[in-house]
């Protein structure tokens, strides 16, 4: 028994000394190599943090308890390029590490909990380096941070490791062996990977629009093509990629999955088209799909680009049941964005909250079976206004869709929760069962209008400066009509296009169509 004691005591202890050193990730294009953790993961990085030469993910998940508070993560190891030519390839936003991590919340939340507990300076085999320790102020759940950036004539390395602060003690020596063994080699690839970033390359959006008309359409195709080929050249060798017809997939998932998430795609870019029609833009690029094998890749990927970006990075995990309604619960209000976005960048702002609202229940409940649209069971939403309406407790549609819109939108005795429940549902219900007959495509045209609202607008903002230009002449106006300032008056023109020409009596009708479905 003594012997089973002290052998398990010995597992245990070699169990928390951490993964010790395993073999070198060599890199190339960046021209290093450092030994990672045994058994620690590659994995993807966003094409648009270009300055992340590598990341890499812990092969187990950590546990650590605060009190009544739990946190089970994967550790990371990170290294960073800042290199010293700001127009090069890879030109890293950032100037230096420390404003790296205080600036990039995708790595965590630098607030009033953390500090810089260290910033030694000393020398490792000749080479400058800075080491730098992050950790906690007080006793509250969270990371620890430890990193030696490593100073070179043409470029700074930072190698980083996070973990939760309460098992970092269990990894320190690990760690440290890891950082002892970074080394320069030489480059013998270039930078076309998610390192790249040509100093002429588009890289939003916006920039297109400082090209002239004729030449914006082919400059975009140009650009989404390089950056395809950026992403592919970028990936782990375990990862796969095939353009079709609606996106550049790429994915280390099973097939299973993959297979039917792209079908899905494909019907649900469809049906969307169907509905609100296309978007009007002469080009409109594939986006890009990502579907990891697990929550744990997805997570370590960080966060999708945003808009503006040339294209959508979406990014999805595989899975079965639960997981798989959450992933395309995902996928789908990111394929909506993208279409929004499309039809114009300033749309989503300018649509009604009720309606935006409504859209994203939709988009969530929409699912597919082969090319066929089907739609999620259960909704609790629903039940809930059932019961409102029962007790005679509901809004006229009027009411409800001229909500902050029209000064005849007063709600007087439905409590806000109840409210948006039931604009939700309205909305819901006009693009499923109640989108047909002479209510059909009330949503599709109030979207639609908003869009030419915002066009008209910005059209006759163009066309003849506001007052305040002619009255402070000397000061810099905006380039960009101010549509967020003069929402109210979009959304207003957008109501009037759609139901100025309706009567008492349509609105009525829809209410008793609406309270009979719901009934």
């Amino acid at each position: 028994m003594a012997r089973v004691l002290i052998c398990a005591l010995a597992l245990c202890s070699l169990a928390l000394a951490g993964e010790p050193p395993g073999a070198y990730y060599k890199n190339e294009a960046w021209g290093f190599k450092v030994k990672v953790p045994r058994d620690w993961q590659l994995t993807a990085v966003a094409a648009d943090t270009k300055w992340v030469a590598c990341k890499h993910i812990g092969k187990r998940k950590l546990g650590w308890q605060v009190g009544t508070d739990w946190q089970i993560e994967h550790p990371e190891m990170w290294v960073v390029g800042f290199p010293h030519d700001k127009k090069g390839e890879a030109a890293n936003p950032y100037d230096n590490y420390k404003e790296y991590i205080t600036r990039n919340s995708d790595f965590f939340a630098f607030g009033e909990h953390y500090s810089f507990a260290q910033e030694k300076e000393t020398t490792v085999r000749g080479t400058k380096v800075t080491m730098y320790e992050i950790k906690l102020t007080k006793k509250v759940m969270g990371r620890r941070v430890v990193a030696w950036v490593f100073h070179y004539d043409d470029i700074d390395f930072a190698v980083q490791f996070k973990i939760l602060e309460g098992r970092y003690d269990d990894y320190a020596a690990s760690f440290r062996g890891c950082l002892k063994s970074f080394r320069r080699i030489q480059r013998t690839e270039s930078l076309d990977g998610a390192a790249a970033a040509g100093e002429s390359r588009i890289q939003s959006r916006g920039a297109l629009t400082k090209l002239p008309a004729g030449r914006r359409t082919r400059a975009f195709k140009d650009a989404v093509e390089s950056h395809f080929k950026t992403v592919t050249e970028a990936l782990p060798d375990d990862w796969r990629h095939k353009q079709t017809k609606n996106c550049l997939l790429i994915t280390n998932a099973d097939s299973k999955f993959v297979n039917a998430t792209v079908t899905h795609v494909d019907a649900l870019v469809t049906h969307l088209g169907k509905f609100f029609g296309e978007t009007g833009m002469e080009y409109r690029p594939p986006f890009i799909l990502r579907i990891f094998a697990t929550q744990d890749q997805r997570q370590a990927y960080g966060k999708e680009n945003e808009a503006g970006k040339l294209v959508r990075d979406i990014a999805i995990y595989s899975g079965k049941g639960y997981v798989k309604d959450s992933s395309w619960e995902d996928l789908n209000q990111a394929i909506w964005a993208r279409w929004i976005e499309d039809r114009h960048p300033k749309l989503e702002k300018a649509l009604p909250e009720w309606l935006k609202e409504g859209i994203d229940k939709y988009m969530s409940k929409v699912r597919s079976k082969g090319k066929r649209i089907t739609f999620a069971h259960g909704d609790w939403d629903r039940d809930e206004m059932r019961l409102q309406i029962k007790r005679n407790a509901y809004q006229p549609l009027l009411h409800l869709m001229s909500s902050g819109i029209v000064d005849r939108a007063v709600v007087k005795y439905l409590e806000s929760a109840d409210l948006e429940r039931q604009q939700r549902v309205v909305v819901l219900w006009l693009m499923r069962e109640g989108n047909r007959g002479k209510y059909k495509n009330v949503i599709r045209d109030l979207v639609v209008n908003t869009a030419l609202a915002i066009e008209a607008f910005e059209e006759d903002w163009h066309r003849k400066p506001p007052p305040s230009a002619k009255a402070k002449s000397d000061e810099p106006q905006p380039t960009s009509a101010p549509v967020a300032s003069h929402r109210d008056e979009i959304m207003e023109d957008a109501w009037q296009r759609t139901f100025g020409k309706w009567k008492d009596k349509n609105w009525a009708k829809l209410t008793t169509l609406w309270v009979s479905f719901a009934k």
